[in-house]
């Protein structure tokens, strides 16, 4: 299976108040065998650890 890695924006949600923002992070695309379409998208570790909502709080991870 081919990745890569991609910088994108996400949606995300911050820890304290859940309030939703948009940042750009890394992100590892998975491909199916063909490599045509992607099958799924993971966050890498440390791609969330300098990123922080408006209010100064972490965010929660990408899909919660």
């Amino acid at each position: 299976m081919r990745t890569e890695d991609e910088l994108m924006f996400r949606d995300l949600r911050c820890q304290k108040y859940n309030h939703p923002f948009t940042e750009e992070i890394w992100q590892t695309l998975h491909y199916a065998p063909d490599g045509i379409e992607i099958l799924f998208r993971t966050t890498p570790k440390g791609a969330l650890d300098d990123v922080r909502c408006w209010c100064g709080s972490l965010p929660k991870g990408p899909n919660a």
